[in-house]
């Protein structure tokens, strides 16, 4: 079985069709604006194929992206509008930048559920924490135990495009936390899988997350709005301070 974004990296572009990056990147800078952050210095640390930083370049800002999976910065690198880009291949606990670099870091589309284990959460926040200049804004979102019940408890769905086949079965274990995706990649004659584990925490272990790592929550929101999370949110949008 392949490590996940191994295989998917190539089509993962073209199953994320329904994916509205801009409007995401869109919400982002207005959560920039309703802080009144600076923004010149910004990195996102789970880039993927770099939808997000395409719609986050403006003028006199610096960007970097940074992602785990080298298939996917690949993809990313591929992509006129982000040859100017500095892609960096790194795990997000552990990035090879100077201490208070950044005044935004950005963990998004869910990414951060990957950390299974709290003891790397503690690693992911400190090297946030390093990461940030004073008073920089260190944003992530989730996916709930909600969305995964209504949404993810036995989901399967078929993509088809350009002779590629790709079937999707994902399951969410509520005694776990845990919300599994199987990939099957069907490709040029040859057949590939990809399990994806993600820990899906509730707002108020996150909470505890961000207090016990000496972050001040400044909020957590509900699915693209400036409205409070609640138990029935599907996304929640954590504004931290470092």
């Amino acid at each position: 079985m392949s490590r996940p974004y191994e295989e998917l990296a190539e089509i993962y572009d073209k199953i994320m069709h329904h994916v509205h990056y801009r409007r995401w990147a869109g919400y982002v800078e207005r959560l920039f604006d309703y802080y009144n952050a600076p923004v010149s210095r910004l990195i996102d640390l789970s880039c993927g194929t770099g939808k997000h930083l395409r719609s986050l370049k403006a003028k006199n800002r610096s960007l970097i992206g940074v992602d785990i999976s080298l298939p996917m910065l690949r993809v990313a690198r591929r992509k006129r509008s982000l040859r100017r880009v500095p892609l960096v291949c790194a795990d997000f606990g552990a990035s090879p930048f100077k201490k208070n670099s950044f005044d935004i870091v950005l963990i998004l589309y869910d990414s951060i559920n990957y950390i299974i284990d709290d003891k790397d959460i503690v690693r992911v926040f400190g090297e946030v924490k390093r990461l940030l200049k004073e008073d920089g804004l260190f944003i992530f979102d989730v996916v709930t135990p909600y969305a995964c019940e209504e949404f993810f408890l036995d989901y399967t769905e078929r993509d088809h495009f350009n002779g590629t086949e790709c079937l999707r079965h994902s399951w969410y274990r509520k005694d776990e936390q845990m919300q599994y995706n199987e990939f099957e990649i069907i490709a040029d004659g040859k057949v590939y899988h990809e399990l994806h584990k993600q820990k899906i925490r509730e707002n108020e272990q996150w909470k505890q997350i961000i207090f016990k790592n000496n972050f001040e929550l400044i909020e957590a929101f509900n699915n693209f709005t400036f409205i409070e999370a609640t138990q029935y949110s599907e996304r929640i949008h954590f504004v931290c301070r470092a």
